[in-house]
């Protein structure tokens, strides 16, 4: 989130934007790998990803699209630049296919 202080939603676009400073100042990875593993519970079986996760419902009408929700394909990639985490990529390899197929 940006703005720790007035918002606590976790919000996609956000952490996509962040996840390379986050990964070269500390060391949380288990923080984002239980967060994509959210995203992956919070997927729709259309493969839609809402724009927080996690979500009360309401915002998979938002407007939220790639900008956003290219998080779950964002996200294992910089874990597996930044660390070597392959693991994370073949986790949710099937839910990455299935969003790719969504849009």
């Amino acid at each position: 989130m940006d703005c720790p202080h007035r918002e606590k939603n976790g919000w996609t676009g956000d952490a996509q934007l962040a996840i390379e400073h986050g990964l070269l100042h500390w060391k949380n990875d288990a923080g984002y790998e239980k967060w994509l593993r959210d995203i992956a519970d919070e997927m729709q079986p259309s493969g839609e990803i809402p724009g927080i996760v996690p979500t009360g419902g309401w915002i998979y009408a938002w407007g939220n699209g790639p900008a956003w929700d290219a998080a779950f394909i964002e996200i294992p990639w910089q874990l597996y630049r930044y660390r070597g985490n392959r693991s994370v990529l073949a986790e949710h390899y099937q839910n990455m296919k299935r969003y790719v197929n969504y849009l």
